[in-house]
């Protein structure tokens, strides 16, 4: 069992472990999550692509945190998680946090951090297990995205096996370096895990790749992943802050950045309750 981070401590009654836990599985799937229509569908859908994953069940464990001003995961998901954690918050959509979280929670050598929208084959996690294995300390495991459209992304949820039949030819070759990312989970606590400074939407999965590229430890596959439409939904006036925090960072040395790791407190459900303890405010829905 991997210690906590520093910080790291849950919320009375709104977090639970199924009572089936998973002892030292190989991998965990970590799922950042804020109720937004689009995304509850989404979630359903992601959830159950995991449950019909090729690698036994018994390997990998998924987990969940939510961040909200009070849980609003339909409950229905109780059935289909490990572990589910929640964190308050009043404050726009912190998916930093929300993979930091889940970490407090993983007890697996990897961990993997999974974006609700994206989809994935029944034999993603075992494909990506035995690339791990073979030494990897972070892996972006594709190297295109493909776009779904709105009338693709409905007929996929209505029919997971159409994912297969959908051309590939249009993919994009990615930019991106968010959507999943796999650590190996020792590695990700030298790290200190995400920067958690940024809300809404962007920059802490660039500054996460800018850091682990200087210390040599990117690594890439040569998948096609796919991205479901929804409307948009990252806010974009958290932007602009947003490249400022991360160009605070972005020339920081290699023992800087394990500086931080050793001396910071992350992960902690209680990061909001602590900062602002009497809001009531309702949070901006907005996932990044």
């Amino acid at each position: 069992m991997h210690e906590n981070p520093p910080g790291a401590n849950r919320s009375s009654g709104s977090s639970f472990a199924n009572p089936e836990e998973i002892e030292d599985p190989d991998i965990s799937v970590v799922i950042p999550y804020r109720h937004y229509e689009a995304y509850d569908n989404f979630l359903d859908f992601t959830l159950h692509c995991f449950k019909d994953q090729s690698l036994p069940r018994s390997r990998f464990t998924i987990i969940l945190t939510e961040q909200d001003i009070k849980p609003r995961a339909p409950i229905r998901v109780a059935h289909h998680v490990d572990r589910y954690v929640f964190g308050w918050s009043d404050r726009p959509f912190n998916r930093a946090w929300g993979l930091n979280m889940g970490f407090a929670d993983n007890s697996a050598t990897y961990y993997c951090c999974f974006d609700v929208d994206f989809v994935v084959d029944r034999e993603f996690l075992e494909r990506q297990l035995a690339r791990m294995q073979k030494g990897i300390n972070v892996l972006r495991p594709y190297r295109r995205i493909r776009n779904l459209d709105s009338d693709e992304t409905q007929n996929v949820l209505a029919d997971p096996s159409l994912l297969s039949t959908l051309p590939v030819s249009y993919s994009l070759h990615a930019k991106s370096v968010g959507g999943i990312l796999i650590f190996r989970a020792d590695f990700y606590r030298r790290l200190g895990g995400y920067v958690e400074d940024f809300e809404g939407w962007g920059y802490e999965d660039t500054l996460m790749a800018r850091w682990v590229k200087k210390l040599g430890e990117w690594s890439e596959g040569d998948e096609t992943v796919y991205h479901m439409w929804h409307p948009p939904s990252g806010n974009k006036k958290t932007a602009l802050p947003n490249k400022a925090i991360f160009e605070s960072y972005n020339d920081w040395s290699a023992e800087q950045i394990y500086a931080r790791a050793a001396g910071a407190s992350w992960g902690s459900t209680e990061r909001y309750r602590v900062m602002d303890p009497g809001s009531k405010e309702e949070p901006d829905s907005s996932q990044g």
